[in-house]
């Protein structure tokens, strides 16, 4: 037997007992749990309704009026306006270009008092007030001493149509003024005496579907002297 307080010499020695651990605090932790929410699907837009072998979404007609359109028999249907197609039926203004105002002639003679035989020229000056296009084609001079000098139309180069037929209704052009200035043909009088010379001018027989087209007629008083 050992005596009291001996340490077998086959044992280690106990470490000498040291001071009392010092506590330590731990802050608590709160576990948490991730929920996933699965994702809100978007609200759905209503489809435009069809019908089978149709677009739901009618088609829209082209402009011009019929242009477009097909018949039951499959021909497509003339653009009556501004048309040259007979089925279009008759011509038509289809907006009133209003009261046309007819042309204003001044009609000046180189001199107003002349001797037999003495020529008289003339100057010729046309104001209209809502057309632009003159035709020197239908004009007349009378010097009231039974001469005259007249023409009607224009002739149109052969085998040209200057102006073909119209159909259905058609938008009437602008209304804008004109005038137009030239020398006119001179005369000279055989006999003494007091004549009226005038000169018309119409623009109407050579117009082409012109609803301004108008004539108007100027006069001067030549007096001759032996």
């Amino acid at each position: 037997l050992l005596p009291p307080n001996t340490v077998p010499p086959d044992r280690p020695a106990r470490p000498a007992a040291g001071p009392p651990p010092t506590p330590t605090t731990v802050a608590a932790q709160v576990l948490a749990t991730a929920i996933t929410r699965p994702p809100q699907a978007s609200p759905k837009t209503p489809s435009t309704p069809t019908t089978r072998g149709h677009s739901a979404t009618p088609a829209q007609p082209s402009g011009g009026g019929q242009a477009g359109f097909t018949s039951p028999s499959g021909t497509a249907a003339p653009a009556c306006r501004n048309s040259y197609d007979p089925s279009c039926g008759p011509f038509r203004w289809d907006r009133d270009p209003g009261q046309d105002q007819p042309e204003q002639i001044t009609l000046t003679p180189s001199n107003t008092t002349v001797r037999v035989g003495e020529n008289v020229d003339f100057h010729v000056s046309i104001y209209d007030p809502d057309n632009t296009n003159f035709v020197e084609c239908a004009f007349k001079w009378d010097y009231d001493d039974g001469a005259q000098v007249q023409t009607t139309h224009c002739d149109p180069k052969p085998g040209s149509n200057p102006c073909p037929p119209r159909y259905g209704p058609w938008d009437p052009p602008a209304a804008q003024p004109g005038n137009e200035d030239f020398a006119g043909i001179g005369h000279s009088w055989t006999t003494a005496g007091t004549y009226q010379v005038s000169y018309t001018h119409d623009s109407r027989p050579n117009s082409c579907y012109n609803p301004y087209a108008s004539a108007g007629t100027a006069t001067v008083t030549i007096t001759v002297l032996p």
